[in-house]
């Protein structure tokens, strides 16, 4: 009996279901697949780790990596898969999975239309993600609201959004903007009928979304306390949090739990307003704030 050929293969193509990792796919941890020879050990190199795969009776392989071991950001990273069969013969393939693990930019309200205390409608800057509605009340309770969506033909990127029902007593809207890789960032966009001015960012329905921008500018007189450990919690995707208001909204950090804060003395111009960026803790997060709104620390 003569042996002397080995078999292995990747199957790069069905990572994740699409052959693509994005952001809360990598935060799961990945595991990559593929088939060899029944009776082969397989060695598979991912990320720069190199782990011993486990091989089934038909010899199916697959090996987990951790998120910590997986490359970040928008990329093309390289799979090898080395595999020795029961003769000794050893057969090396080489194949490459996507990975976009970088979230589109947090929606931002270009322009709404107020009727009394009501929002009949307003314009997100969605870029190339697309965007939609839900609504959070006050006890964490999820919901949807009616909506028709229309691109501005003036403004590309802008989606224009119209109210086929009234919006729900005592819920803010989330606006979640997704890219095509199923990556999402969220903006709380704050209401104020039949809500108190404060805008509760421990409420337990953000926690399904990636809240990185909050905006207090259709809620006059709102406030908001912020802590490291709320911005720590707010998204998976990053650290920092842009607040969007105006003269009438008032900011707190509270930093009783021992957080250092400074300010970076760097502004951002976002929609024509001067935005000041500041650290705030020791997990490297950001508040970005608009320079009109009454900041006390």
């Amino acid at each position: 009996v003569v042996d002397t050929v080995s078999e292995v293969a990747i199957a790069a193509d069905t990572v994740e279901v699409d052959g693509v990792i994005n952001a809360a796919e990598r935060g799961d941890g990945v595991t990559l697949t593929g088939t060899s020879q029944p009776g082969s050990t397989v060695q598979v190199t991912f990320g720069g780790v190199t782990r011993d795969a486990v091989v089934d009776a038909n010899g199916n392989w697959s090996a987990d990596f951790a998120a910590s071991e997986i490359p970040t950001g928008e990329t093309t990273a390289t799979v090898t898969a080395v595999a020795t069969d029961a003769a000794g013969n050893t057969r090396t393939i080489t194949d490459t999975v996507e990975l976009d693990a970088e979230a589109p930019d947090a929606a931002f309200v270009t322009a709404f239309n107020r009727s009394g205390d009501l929002l009949r409608g307003f314009s997100v800057d969605a870029g190339d993600a697309t965007a939609a509605l839900s609504t959070v009340g006050l006890d964490g309770s999820q919901g949807t609201i009616g909506n028709m969506q229309f691109a501005n033909p003036i403004a590309t990127g802008e989606v224009d959004f119209y109210f086929t029902q009234t919006l729900p007593n005592g819920s803010h809207l989330v606006i979640t903007k997704t890219d095509d890789a199923g990556n999402e960032s969220a903006t709380l966009f704050a209401l104020d009928k039949g809500l108190p001015n404060a805008v509760d960012l421990s409420n337990p329905g953000l926690s399904g979304h990636e809240i990185e921008a909050v905006d207090l500018r259709f809620a006059e007189d709102s406030t908001l306390v912020i802590t490291s450990d709320l911005l720590e919690g707010l998204s998976g995707n990053s650290n920092t949090l842009t607040i969007h208001g105006s003269g009438d909204d008032a900011v707190n950090v509270d930093r009783t739990n021992g957080a250092a804060m400074s300010d970076t003395n760097t502004n951002v111009t976002i929609g024509g307003e001067t935005y000041s960026i500041y650290t705030l803790g020791d997990e490297g997060g950001t508040l970005i704030i608009d320079d009109d709104i009454r900041l006390t620390t």
